[in-house]
């Protein structure tokens, strides 16, 4: 009896298929196999949705327009060159008509809002020239966790 429990563990574990060093590879319903890669810094310059909470707020990058848009208070629009590259991150910078400095980092990092279970791509901080700082998330919009509609 002994045998055979032992020649059936053997048989399981030689059909187990294996990955790189050799791990169990994960199986096709395993929900992290099916998970995108993590984006890189390249990938991070484009259009961008960022978003928080306490306050909430929202910030659209489209092109070489930055939109941040605040309760009880207009929005703030800019104009912003490319993104500057760093190691995992990007950051665009311009300046409102009304004179106002706004810089946004995206970092490469998964991030959750706070107010639910999404998780999203890459955490998200704005700074404006009087000292405010803004933390929250951010996708592409086309990557939006699903639910998120790009504003």
């Amino acid at each position: 009896m002994r045998r055979l429990i032992a020649l059936s563990a053997l048989v399981l574990c030689a059909c187990q298929p294996h990955g790189p060093g050799g791990k169990p590879a994960a199986s096709p319903d395993d929900p992290l196999k099916a998970a995108p890669p993590p984006m890189t810094a390249a990938q991070i310059g484009g259009d961008i949705d960022a978003r928080g909470t306490e306050p909430f707020w929202s910030l659209k990058i489209r092109g070489t327009q930055m939109t941040l848009s605040r309760a009880g208070a207009p929005d703030l629009v800019a104009t912003v060159a490319a993104p500057v590259l760093g190691d995992a991150q990007a950051a665009w910078s311009g300046q409102s008509a009304d004179g106002q400095t706004i810089k946004a980092t995206v970092y490469v990092s998964d991030c959750t809002d706070g107010m639910g279970d999404r998780t999203y791509p890459l955490a998200a901080q704005v700074e404006l020239t009087q000292l405010t700082q803004l933390s929250g998330c951010a996708a592409r919009p086309a990557s939006a966790p699903k639910g998120v509609a790009a504003r």
